[in-house]
Protein backbone atom coordinates (compact mmCIF):
# COMPACT_ATOMS: atom_id res chain seq x y z
CA UNK A 1 0.00 0.00 0.00
CA UNK A 2 1.26 3.54 -0.82
CA UNK A 3 1.96 5.64 1.85
CA UNK A 4 0.79 8.98 1.81
CA UNK A 5 2.40 12.45 2.36
CA UNK A 6 1.57 12.77 5.91
CA UNK A 7 2.38 9.20 6.71
CA UNK A 8 5.48 9.87 5.15
CA UNK A 9 6.25 13.28 7.39
CA UNK A 10 5.32 11.14 10.23
CA UNK A 11 7.34 8.49 9.48
CA UNK A 12 10.56 11.00 8.55
CA UNK A 13 9.80 12.28 12.31
CA UNK A 14 9.30 9.52 14.16
CA UNK A 15 11.11 6.31 12.60
CA UNK A 16 13.77 7.97 10.73
CA UNK A 17 16.11 4.59 10.76
CA UNK A 18 12.73 2.85 8.75
CA UNK A 19 12.76 5.86 6.22
CA UNK A 20 16.35 5.59 5.90
CA UNK A 21 16.10 1.79 5.07
CA UNK A 22 13.40 2.04 3.16
CA UNK A 23 15.31 4.39 0.73
CA UNK A 24 18.66 1.86 0.64
CA UNK A 25 16.38 -0.81 -0.26
CA UNK A 26 14.93 1.37 -3.64
CA UNK A 27 17.94 2.53 -4.68
CA UNK A 28 18.58 5.72 -3.34
CA UNK A 29 16.10 8.91 -2.55
CA UNK A 30 14.62 10.74 -6.34
CA UNK A 31 12.65 13.65 -5.96
CA UNK A 32 11.57 15.23 -2.58
CA UNK A 33 12.63 12.00 -1.13
CA UNK A 34 16.24 13.84 -0.85
CA UNK A 35 15.08 16.14 1.30
CA UNK A 36 13.27 14.15 3.73
CA UNK A 37 16.03 11.84 3.70
CA UNK A 38 18.22 14.51 4.86
CA UNK A 39 15.99 15.10 7.07
CA UNK A 40 15.67 11.68 8.75
CA UNK A 41 19.23 11.43 9.04
CA UNK A 42 19.24 14.94 11.19
CA UNK A 43 16.39 13.11 13.61
CA UNK A 44 18.60 10.10 14.15
CA UNK A 45 19.11 10.06 18.10
CA UNK A 46 19.52 6.75 19.39
CA UNK A 47 23.08 5.00 19.50
CA UNK A 48 21.32 1.85 18.14
CA UNK A 49 20.38 3.90 14.83
CA UNK A 50 23.69 5.02 14.17
CA UNK A 51 25.21 1.29 14.77
CA UNK A 52 22.72 0.14 11.97
CA UNK A 53 23.33 3.51 9.75
CA UNK A 54 26.94 2.65 9.59
CA UNK A 55 26.16 -0.89 8.65
CA UNK A 56 23.03 -0.14 5.96
CA UNK A 57 24.50 2.50 4.32
CA UNK A 58 28.76 3.17 4.41
CA UNK A 59 29.22 -0.24 3.38
CA UNK A 60 27.77 0.52 0.55
CA UNK A 61 30.41 3.21 -0.06
CA UNK A 62 32.87 3.52 -2.20
CA UNK A 63 35.38 6.43 -3.61
CA UNK A 64 33.70 6.50 -6.89
CA UNK A 65 30.36 7.74 -4.82
CA UNK A 66 29.87 11.46 -3.55
CA UNK A 67 29.38 9.64 -0.37
CA UNK A 68 32.25 7.11 -0.36
CA UNK A 69 34.70 9.69 -1.31
CA UNK A 70 33.79 12.07 1.58
CA UNK A 71 33.53 9.09 3.83
CA UNK A 72 36.49 7.37 2.86
CA UNK A 73 38.72 10.39 2.44
CA UNK A 74 41.38 8.74 -0.60
CA UNK A 75 43.92 11.94 0.03
CA UNK A 76 43.83 11.70 3.93
CA UNK A 77 41.76 14.68 4.50
CA UNK A 78 38.37 15.99 4.67
CA UNK A 79 37.39 18.12 1.75
CA UNK A 80 40.06 17.36 -0.56
CA UNK A 81 40.27 19.43 -3.56
CA UNK A 82 38.45 16.17 -5.58
CA UNK A 83 35.68 16.64 -3.51
CA UNK A 84 35.48 19.93 -3.93
CA UNK A 85 36.05 20.00 -7.82
CA UNK A 86 32.74 17.23 -7.85
CA UNK A 87 30.99 19.36 -5.94
CA UNK A 88 31.54 22.27 -8.38
CA UNK A 89 30.73 20.13 -11.49
CA UNK A 90 27.53 17.81 -9.71
CA UNK A 91 29.47 15.20 -10.77
CA UNK A 92 26.51 11.96 -10.67
CA UNK A 93 27.52 8.42 -11.40
CA UNK A 94 26.44 6.81 -14.78
CA UNK A 95 25.16 3.70 -12.66
CA UNK A 96 21.41 4.34 -11.72
CA UNK A 97 21.39 3.66 -8.02
CA UNK A 98 24.74 5.11 -7.63
CA UNK A 99 23.67 8.23 -9.16
CA UNK A 100 20.70 8.44 -6.83
CA UNK A 101 22.81 9.14 -4.23
CA UNK A 102 24.97 11.32 -5.82
CA UNK A 103 22.08 13.61 -6.79
CA UNK A 104 21.17 13.52 -2.98
CA UNK A 105 24.43 14.55 -2.17
CA UNK A 106 24.29 16.98 -4.75
CA UNK A 107 20.99 18.79 -3.22
CA UNK A 108 22.24 19.06 -0.03
CA UNK A 109 22.61 22.79 1.30
CA UNK A 110 26.33 22.97 2.19
CA UNK A 111 27.06 21.54 -1.57
CA UNK A 112 25.24 24.38 -2.77
CA UNK A 113 26.44 27.27 -0.58
CA UNK A 114 29.90 25.65 -1.76
CA UNK A 115 28.99 26.46 -5.30
CA UNK A 116 27.80 29.96 -4.27
CA UNK A 117 30.74 30.60 -2.61
CA UNK A 118 32.79 30.21 -6.04
CA UNK A 119 30.23 32.76 -7.36
CA UNK A 120 31.30 35.20 -4.49
CA UNK A 121 34.64 34.83 -4.95
CA UNK A 122 34.31 35.50 -8.61
CA UNK A 123 32.51 39.07 -7.82
CA UNK A 124 35.15 40.38 -5.12
CA UNK A 125 38.04 39.43 -7.48
CA UNK A 126 35.97 41.58 -10.35
CA UNK A 127 35.94 44.25 -7.15
CA UNK A 128 39.39 43.86 -6.50
CA UNK A 129 40.26 44.37 -10.54
CA UNK A 130 38.38 47.12 -11.19
CA UNK A 131 39.27 48.89 -8.02
CA UNK A 132 43.44 48.74 -9.19
CA UNK A 133 44.45 45.57 -6.62
CA UNK A 134 47.52 44.25 -7.88
CA UNK A 135 48.41 41.24 -5.51
CA UNK A 136 46.42 38.45 -4.66
CA UNK A 137 47.03 35.23 -1.63
CA UNK A 138 45.05 32.64 -1.55
CA UNK A 139 45.06 30.44 1.28
CA UNK A 140 43.69 26.46 1.28
CA UNK A 141 43.41 27.44 -2.98
CA UNK A 142 42.53 23.11 -3.78
CA UNK A 143 40.96 22.96 -7.84
CA UNK A 144 41.34 26.80 -8.43
CA UNK A 145 37.99 26.36 -10.26
CA UNK A 146 36.65 29.35 -9.28
CA UNK A 147 39.84 31.15 -10.38
CA UNK A 148 39.50 29.74 -13.54
CA UNK A 149 36.09 30.56 -14.20
CA UNK A 150 37.01 34.06 -13.03
CA UNK A 151 40.37 34.43 -15.64
CA UNK A 152 38.13 32.84 -18.61
CA UNK A 153 35.47 35.81 -17.68
CA UNK A 154 37.80 38.39 -17.02
CA UNK A 155 40.33 39.04 -20.09
CA UNK A 156 41.07 42.55 -18.59
CA UNK A 157 42.20 40.59 -15.38
CA UNK A 158 45.22 42.61 -14.47
CA UNK A 159 45.80 40.32 -10.76
CA UNK A 160 48.48 38.28 -9.47
CA UNK A 161 47.62 35.65 -7.72
CA UNK A 162 49.68 33.48 -5.54
CA UNK A 163 48.19 30.44 -4.69
CA UNK A 164 48.94 28.49 -1.37
CA UNK A 165 48.21 24.83 -0.67
CA UNK A 166 49.53 22.09 1.54
CA UNK A 167 48.73 18.76 -0.84
CA UNK A 168 51.22 18.66 -3.95
CA UNK A 169 48.34 16.80 -6.14
CA UNK A 170 46.15 20.05 -5.64
CA UNK A 171 48.83 22.04 -6.36
CA UNK A 172 49.57 19.77 -9.94
CA UNK A 173 46.08 19.97 -11.04
CA UNK A 174 45.32 23.32 -10.03
CA UNK A 175 48.73 24.37 -12.10
CA UNK A 176 47.43 22.05 -15.02
CA UNK A 177 44.22 23.31 -14.77
CA UNK A 178 45.31 26.66 -15.44
CA UNK A 179 47.98 26.25 -17.78
CA UNK A 180 46.14 28.65 -20.19
CA UNK A 181 46.94 31.39 -17.25
CA UNK A 182 49.79 30.60 -15.96
CA UNK A 183 51.82 34.10 -16.24
CA UNK A 184 49.01 35.68 -13.75
CA UNK A 185 49.75 32.87 -10.98
CA UNK A 186 52.18 31.28 -9.05
CA UNK A 187 51.42 28.33 -7.10
CA UNK A 188 53.28 27.85 -3.32
CA UNK A 189 53.35 23.44 -1.80
CA UNK A 190 53.14 24.88 1.63
CA UNK A 191 51.67 24.33 4.68
CA UNK A 192 50.07 27.50 5.86
CA UNK A 193 51.47 27.47 9.27
CA UNK A 194 55.07 27.79 7.66
CA UNK A 195 54.53 30.12 5.07
CA UNK A 196 56.07 33.16 4.48
CA UNK A 197 56.38 35.97 2.51
CA UNK A 198 58.74 39.23 1.67
CA UNK A 199 55.33 40.35 -0.28
CA UNK A 200 52.51 42.69 0.69
CA UNK A 201 49.10 41.94 -0.47
CA UNK A 202 46.06 43.49 -1.60
CA UNK A 203 43.89 40.69 -0.94
CA UNK A 204 44.08 37.74 1.05
CA UNK A 205 41.46 35.35 0.69
CA UNK A 206 40.42 31.88 2.37
CA UNK A 207 37.29 29.90 1.21
CA UNK A 208 37.44 26.67 3.41
CA UNK A 209 40.60 26.34 5.20
CA UNK A 210 39.49 27.89 8.30
CA UNK A 211 36.55 25.95 8.64
CA UNK A 212 39.31 23.38 10.14
CA UNK A 213 41.33 26.10 12.30
CA UNK A 214 40.13 26.41 16.15
CA UNK A 215 39.90 29.95 17.43
CA UNK A 216 43.69 29.91 18.70
CA UNK A 217 44.66 28.77 15.28
CA UNK A 218 41.86 31.12 13.56
CA UNK A 219 43.73 33.94 15.02
CA UNK A 220 47.19 33.00 14.87
CA UNK A 221 47.07 32.41 10.95
CA UNK A 222 44.45 35.77 11.09
CA UNK A 223 47.15 37.96 12.84
CA UNK A 224 50.01 36.65 10.11
CA UNK A 225 48.08 37.32 7.49
CA UNK A 226 47.65 40.77 8.69
CA UNK A 227 51.15 41.44 8.81
CA UNK A 228 51.09 40.22 4.89
CA UNK A 229 48.37 43.21 4.15
CA UNK A 230 49.60 45.81 1.85
CA UNK A 231 48.38 49.43 3.04
CA UNK A 232 44.50 49.20 3.32
CA UNK A 233 44.90 45.42 2.03
CA UNK A 234 42.17 43.21 2.98
CA UNK A 235 41.73 39.71 4.47
CA UNK A 236 38.43 37.58 3.14
CA UNK A 237 37.91 34.41 5.41
CA UNK A 238 34.78 32.12 4.61
CA UNK A 239 33.93 30.32 7.49
CA UNK A 240 30.33 27.61 7.42
CA UNK A 241 27.56 29.29 9.49
CA UNK A 242 26.17 27.66 12.51
CA UNK A 243 22.75 27.57 10.78
CA UNK A 244 24.23 24.65 8.30
CA UNK A 245 21.40 22.30 7.74
CA UNK A 246 23.68 19.61 6.21
CA UNK A 247 25.91 19.57 9.24
CA UNK A 248 24.50 16.51 11.22
CA UNK A 249 24.51 14.95 7.91
CA UNK A 250 28.02 15.75 6.56
CA UNK A 251 29.13 14.32 10.39
CA UNK A 252 27.17 11.14 10.32
CA UNK A 253 27.29 10.17 6.66
CA UNK A 254 30.08 11.79 5.17
CA UNK A 255 32.45 11.73 8.57
CA UNK A 256 32.99 15.53 7.54
CA UNK A 257 33.04 17.59 10.41
CA UNK A 258 33.77 21.72 9.96
CA UNK A 259 34.45 24.42 12.76
CA UNK A 260 30.98 26.31 12.15
CA UNK A 261 30.93 29.93 13.44
CA UNK A 262 28.36 33.08 13.60
CA UNK A 263 28.95 36.14 12.09
CA UNK A 264 29.65 37.42 15.94
CA UNK A 265 32.08 35.08 16.47
CA UNK A 266 33.74 35.82 13.39
CA UNK A 267 33.85 39.38 14.08
CA UNK A 268 35.59 38.56 17.65
CA UNK A 269 38.14 36.54 16.42
CA UNK A 270 38.92 39.28 14.01
CA UNK A 271 39.35 41.46 17.17
CA UNK A 272 41.41 39.10 19.03
CA UNK A 273 43.49 39.16 15.61
CA UNK A 274 44.24 42.95 15.52
CA UNK A 275 41.53 44.26 13.20
CA UNK A 276 39.72 47.66 13.75
CA UNK A 277 35.64 45.93 15.07
CA UNK A 278 34.53 48.93 12.96
CA UNK A 279 36.27 48.13 9.88
CA UNK A 280 34.62 44.23 9.89
CA UNK A 281 32.09 43.47 7.27
CA UNK A 282 30.34 39.84 7.45
CA UNK A 283 28.68 38.69 4.32
CA UNK A 284 27.11 35.60 3.12
CA UNK A 285 26.66 33.85 -0.23
CA UNK A 286 23.14 33.47 -1.57
CA UNK A 287 21.45 30.34 1.27
CA UNK A 288 23.29 32.19 3.78
CA UNK A 289 25.40 29.28 5.23
CA UNK A 290 29.04 30.15 4.12
CA UNK A 291 29.68 33.18 5.85
CA UNK A 292 32.71 35.44 4.59
CA UNK A 293 34.11 37.95 6.86
CA UNK A 294 35.97 40.80 5.58
CA UNK A 295 38.68 42.44 7.81
CA UNK A 296 40.05 45.50 6.67
CA UNK A 297 43.84 46.38 7.23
Amino acid sequence: MQTSAVQTRQIVRNRPMDFIRAMVEKGGPTGEEIQQLQEALNNLESEEALVELEIVLKSRLTTDTMLGHTYLKPYGYAGDFEIIEKIYAQKRHADRVIDAWDQFYHAMDACQAVRNRKTYFKNIMQEANANGSKSVLILGSGPCTDLFEYLSENPDNRLHFTCVDVDATAIAYARDKNVAFGQHISFVHRNIFRFQSTECFDLIWSAGLFDYLNDDQFVFISRRMKALLANKGKLIIGNFSEENPSRYCMELVGDWFLIHRSPELLIQLGVRSGFDKEAIHVGQEELGINLFVHYQG
